[in-house]
């Protein structure tokens, strides 16, 4: 790996294999990524932040048995961020072009799957949020608690992309965390569609030395329109598109002392 201030450059040569009864996993020789990243002021009189991002990724996939498929596949993406962040508050704005090439080999009769794909799809996204803090006595020490509501609307269209293999993809967890990415799948032979907003609400409690000592977190995913169904390909429960929410999600974390510490991961449908 290179890290440059403006620019980035990984290549990766990777294998592993999952023990037990699994589908052979494939080995990436190479993976290359390449990101760049280019600050501008986008009104030279307004003091608005951006910045011009690039990140592209070149990966071919080499199967371990002979009735697997193989494929190359290329991926680039670019767009503008405009990143303000204030002590009281945030709001970042996104908008992207995603780009995929994939060269697919050894495809059976009766697949679905292309030799070639090539899938283009735009990225909008919006991301704001305030932070509220006050001062509290509690057990007769002095405290200061935070109100950190933030909502976040993702847009990306629909596409049919089961002509293309399955070869670093799958679920991610759908933890609090989750609720504010810009994507349901590890890898990129998926990338779901979303029109959708996400509301969550964080609350914490810090000594005077700024030491988190409590946080609860809690939210969850509205969407506007049907949500996909790509789920299938992972043998597992189709979600019900009928449902216009996700799972309410919630974090909560306790330190007990400088050794001792609580956190757990809620989901609830």
């Amino acid at each position: 790996s290179y890290f440059g201030e403006q620019w980035q450059a990984t290549m990766k040569l990777q294998d592993f294999e999952v023990l037990g009864n699994h589908q052979s996993s494939y080995k990436t020789l190479p993976h290359i990524e390449i990101s760049a990243q280019e600050p501008f002021n986008f009104f030279s009189n307004s003091g608005l932040p951006g910045q011009l991002e690039l990140y592209s990724e070149l990966t071919s996939f080499k199967a371990e048995s002979k009735d697997q498929v193989s494929a190359n596949r290329y991926h680039v993406e670019a767009g503008l961020n405009f990143p303000v962040s204030r002590p009281a508050w945030f709001f970042n704005s996104e908008f992207k072009l995603m780009h995929t090439y994939y060269q697919q080999d050894n495809i059976q009769e009766n697949s679905d799957l292309s030799e070639e794909v090539n899938r283009t799809l735009p990225k909008i996204r919006f991301h704001g949020g305030i932070n509220f803090d006050r001062n509290m006595v509690l057990f007769d020490n002095n405290y200061t608690q935070t109100l950190e509501p933030q909502i976040q609307y993702l847009y990306i269209p629909e596409k049919d992309q089961n002509d293309i293999g399955l070869y670093d993809t799958t679920n991610l967890q759908d933890d609090f965390n989750g609720l504010f990415r810009d994507k349901n799948y590890s890898g990129l032979d998926r990338i779901a569609s979303a029109n959708q907003y996400t509301w969550g609400v964080t609350s914490r409690i810090l000594d005077p030395s700024n030491l988190e000592v409590f946080r609860l977190s809690i939210g969850r995913i509205h969407y506007l329109s049907n949500k996909d169904t790509f789920d299938e390909l992972f043998n597992e429960s189709s979600f019900n598109t009928d449902n216009q929410q996700s799972s309410v999600a919630a974090n909560l974390f306790y330190r007990i002392n400088q050794k001792w510490q609580i956190s757990s991961d809620i989901q609830y449908n």
